[in-house]
């Protein structure tokens, strides 16, 4: 039986958009389904130099930022890092950078091949969307 395909579209890099990407892409993929997270701008930038847990809330969480993110540490101390090292071996999640965002945030190509799964152009990963059940854009 095939998997249920899922895209996310990783686009910003703050502490809340990336915890929301990475949550979902992991429970997904522990429940069974073949989980891509296309990563774009600082998303990528923040997952290839391993600073996703950085404490930078979006604005979108309002003058409570400070207090949202202790509730967030405090509930799930797992870094993000370690929640993806954690699903990673069951072979369904995978993260693929988009390769005109690996020029675009000046990023060294050898040094995004070693944290990302595949470096595929935009039209590539368009085509493989069309094949998934779910898509979503953080």
């Amino acid at each position: 039986m095939a998997k249920d395909k899922f895209f996310i579209i990783s686009h910003g890099g703050s502490y809340d958009r990336l915890y929301q990407t990475v949550t979902i892409a992991v429970t997904s993929a522990a429940l069974g389904d073949e989980v891509y997270v296309v990563l774009f701008f600082d998303a990528l930038r923040k997952f290839v130099k391993g600073t996703m847990d950085e404490k930078e809330l979006s604005n979108d969480m309002g003058p409570e930022k400070d207090e949202v993110y202790g509730r967030m540490k405090k509930m799930n101390p797992m870094s993000m890092e370690d929640m993806i090292n954690t699903v990673k071996p069951l072979g369904n999640l995978k993260f693929v950078a988009c390769s005109a965002n690996v020029e675009f945030m000046g990023l060294n190509k050898e040094e995004v091949s070693k944290k990302v799964d595949e470096i595929m152009g935009l039209p590539t990963i368009l085509k493989m969307m069309k094949e998934a059940k779910n898509q979503l854009y953080i």
